[in-house]
């Protein structure tokens, strides 16, 4: 009978033991780096294909990252993405065909979100205009 209850206790408890978070473990206080490469230019027309090229990155772990092409003042989302990975770097690289909008000029934001491990976030937005030719 005791060895009934003292091997799965003993097992339980090493389970524990295992998944538990170091306490000493250095934990990451900085949040995230969002990089824009593409696009570079803020100018474009409608059909033109905007290159998106993002890294959010970060000295220890990431969590999940995010962006969103928004149509401003409208608050209209355009395209949205999200990945989650347990990575130092997320990437982003997408193709996305600007359309005509109802206003010959329309502004445009392309807004990063980065989340750490730690849960520690970044955001950072790049504006970008429409024009019709």
């Amino acid at each position: 009978m005791m060895k009934k209850v003292l091997i799965p206790t003993a097992l339980l408890l090493f389970a524990t033991l295992a998944c538990k978070k170091d306490d000493d473990q250095d934990e990451n206080t900085d949040p995230p780096v969002i990089t824009i490469h593409e696009p570079t230019k803020d100018h474009f027309h409608p059909g033109d294909v905007l290159h998106i090229h993002i890294d959010v990155t970060d000295q220890k772990e990431m969590h999940e990252a995010r962006f969103w092409l928004i149509a401003v003042p409208q608050n209209d989302t355009l395209l949205t993405k999200r990945k989650h990975a347990h990575d130092k770097v997320i990437e982003f690289e997408e193709d996305y065909t600007l359309g005509a909008f109802e206003d010959h000029e329309q502004k445009v934001d392309l807004v990063v979100k980065g989340e750490n491990a730690a849960g520690k976030s970044s955001t950072k937005t790049f504006q970008l205009e429409v024009v019709e030719h």
